[in-house]
């Protein structure tokens, strides 16, 4: 495994590291790996989680860069002040650049945790060289601060309905430990949207899983890795409907869990898992996009062609 560190983007203002193979006779040269910020953790990633799986994933083949987003790490701030919603999906398309450029790969898979999970799926519905994405607890989408509201009411609602059957969490509630607050505005808000569902809210969800079926359409492939418990399953639910517990690989789409973890995959245990998941999904899409190739084929299943409506 050798690392280079590098500068990128079109005003050479980006920092980041390649990870390459050591043995150039299993390099896949098909497919690079690219990193996307988690929130503002620099490239390292949450306990350097991209740090591990980048050299896991150089030990199977993959080229990889890691990378901060201009204003994150080392790389320096814009000067344009255009909102980081708009610039790291033109930031990770100059990384796809960099790569192409350097290592000669003509396709693409994502990783993010969070925002970066977003961030890969965003890109992916503007270029059509990411063939793959990994969304690890994917929260937000949208920066609608009444839409994100109103998904982490969902999960805010269920952790109190799980709590009701725990002994210790009603110790909590006895000793004044509860957020009392919080428990009776995501009770009233989630009565009121049991009535009536906000337009906007549906009109947010709609576009994000139309957005969603054109990815899967181009042949995309998506793993879903998530935390039991994590608020992103609410955003998923949100996007896929009621077909998210019925997705299967064969649909393009794999929905993993890791029981226990938290939203950065803090403990090793929980990190060892992912990170072996999300290894053996690189290698397995790395061979289907080869066979792809070699036969000529062009792909037809996904799982939903046309916009979801989410449930209420």
């Amino acid at each position: 495994m050798k690392e280079l560190a590098v500068t990128i983007g079109n005003a050479g203002t980006m920092v980041g590291v390649v990870c390459q193979p050591d043995d150039p006779s299993i390099e896949r040269k098909d497919t690079g790996v690219i990193f996307l910020n988690a929130g503002l953790v620099h490239r390292v990633g949450p306990s350097r989680m991209y740090v591990r799986l980048a050299r896991r994933l150089a030990e199977r083949g993959f080229v990889s860069l890691r990378f901060d987003f201009s204003g994150i790490g080392d790389s320096l701030p814009r000067l344009d002040n255009r909102p980081f919603e708009q610039s790291w999906i033109d930031e990770t398309q100059e990384a796809m650049d960099h790569l192409e450029r350097t290592q000669g790969v003509r396709r693409f898979l994502l990783v993010g945790i969070c925002s970066g999970a977003v961030g890969s799926f965003k890109a992916a519905s503007r270029d059509e060289r990411v063939r793959g994405i990994v969304m690890m607890n994917a929260r937000g989408f949208e920066s609608d601060a009444r839409w994100r509201g109103h998904v982490e009411s969902r999960g805010w609602m269920q952790d109190y309905w799980r709590k009701i059957f725990s002994p210790a969490s009603w110790w909590r509630a006895l000793t004044g430990k509860t957020q009392y607050g919080r428990l009776v505005i995501v009770t009233f808000y989630r009565f009121i949207t049991s009535i009536k569902r906000p337009e906007k809210h549906s009109a947010v969800a709609e576009s994000l899983a139309g957005q969603m079926s054109d990815v899967l359409w181009r042949g995309v492939r998506l793993l879903l890795v998530v935390s039991t418990g994590d608020h992103s399953i609410h955003y998923l639910r949100e996007i896929f409907g009621e077909r998210l517990e019925r997705l299967r690989p064969r649909d393009r789409v794999e929905l993993i869990e890791i029981d226990g973890a938290d939203h950065t995959f803090t403990q090793r245990i929980h990190q060892l898992r992912a990170l072996e998941a999300v290894e053996q999904w690189a290698v397995t899409h790395s061979a289907e996009e080869l066979a792809r190739d070699v036969q000529h084929r062009t792909p037809t299943a996904v799982p939903f062609s046309s916009p979801v409506r989410a449930r209420g």
